[in-house]
C-alpha cells in the first residue's frame, strides 16, 4: 500500500467533524553508482528502477545496469552508455488546443496528488504532445527521475515537452536540455535564473498551466511558436 487512510478531525470556523485523509508512504532507497559511496534517498516506494535509471541518466549522465544487493531497497548501478547533452532535434510549434489537451492528460496522470495533495508529478511528451512517460514522487526532481526512467524503458522517442507540477528551477532547465526538450510547462512559475537560462538556450517556458489557461514566460526561437494565440 502506497497510501494509508487515517481518521482526522476537520475544523471550520463553526464546526468540527470526523473525516479521513490519505497519507502517502515513503521509504529509503540506498544507491551506489560505480565506485561511489552509498547514498540514501527518500522516495515513494514505487517504480524504484525507473527512479534509479532516470537519476543516473540525468545526474551522472550515463545509462546504467542495476543490481539489487542485500535487501530490496539497496541497489548498485554500473554506468554503461553516456547520456547525450544537447538539443538534438529542431524546435516545433504547438497548437494551443493541443497544449490544453496535454495539460488535462498530465493532471489525469497525477492521481496521487488528488488523494494526498503533497506529491509532485512530471511527464514527458513526444513531438505530437502525447504523454509517453510520467512519474510521481515527493519532489519535482524525484518525479522527473521516474518519468525519465519510464521513458528510457520505451524506445526513447524524441521529446518535445516536459511537464512538471513544481517550480521551474535552473536544474530543471538543464535537465530539459539533456532530454532535448524545447518546452517546459508547469503549474507554477520559473525562478529568475531558470527564466534567464531558458532564454539563452532557446527553451520555451509556460507557467501557471491549468486546463483553461496558462502564462507564456518565453518562447523557443521559431515563428508562431504557439499556434492559435
Amino acid at each position: 500500500m502506497l497510501k494509508k487512510k487515517i481518521p482526522v478531525k476537520s475544523h471550520t470556523a463553526t464546526h468540527v467533524k470526523n473525516n479521513h485523509e490519505y497519507l502517502i508512504d515513503e521509504s529509503s532507497l540506498y544507491l551506489s553508482v560505480g565506485s561511489g559511496p552509498v547514498q540514501e534517498h527518500r522516495i515513494i516506494p514505487q517504480k524504484q528502477h525507473h527512479w534509479i535509471s532516470g537519476y543516473c541518466w540525468l545526474t551522472h549522465q550515463h545509462s546504467v545496469t542495476i543490481d539489487a544487493t542485500e535487501t530490496d531497497n539497496h541497489y548498485h548501478a554500473t554506468p554503461v552508455t553516456p547520456a547525450p547533452c544537447s538539443l538534438e532535434s529542431a524546435a516545433v510549434a504547438i497548437k494551443k488546443t493541443t497544449l490544453i489537451y496535454a495539460i488535462h492528460a498530465f493532471q489525469t496522470a497525477s492521481f496521487f496528488y488528488k488523494d494526498t495533495s503533497i506529491t509532485h508529478s512530471a511527464a514527458i511528451l513526444d513531438t505530437q504532445a502525447t504523454l509517453i512517460a510520467s512519474g510521481q514522487d515527493l519532489s519535482t526532481e524525484h518525479a522527473l527521475y521516474k518519468a525519465v526512467g519510464h521513458w528510457l524503458n520505451t524506445n526513447t522517442p524524441p521529446i518535445t515537452m516536459l511537464m512538471i507540477s513544481g517550480a521551474i528551477t535552473q536544474s530543471i532547465v538543464q535537465y530539459a536540455q539533456h532530454l532535448g526538450c524545447y518546452w517546459i510547462i508547469s503549474r507554477l512559475a520559473p525562478t529568475h535564473a531558470a527564466y534567464t537560462q531558458a532564454q539563452a538556450m532557446g527553451i520555451g517556458i509556460i507557467g501557471f498551466a491549468r486546463i483553461n489557461r496558462f502564462s507564456v514566460f518565453c518562447l523557443p526561437p521559431i515563428h508562431n511558436a504557439i499556434i492559435g494565440s
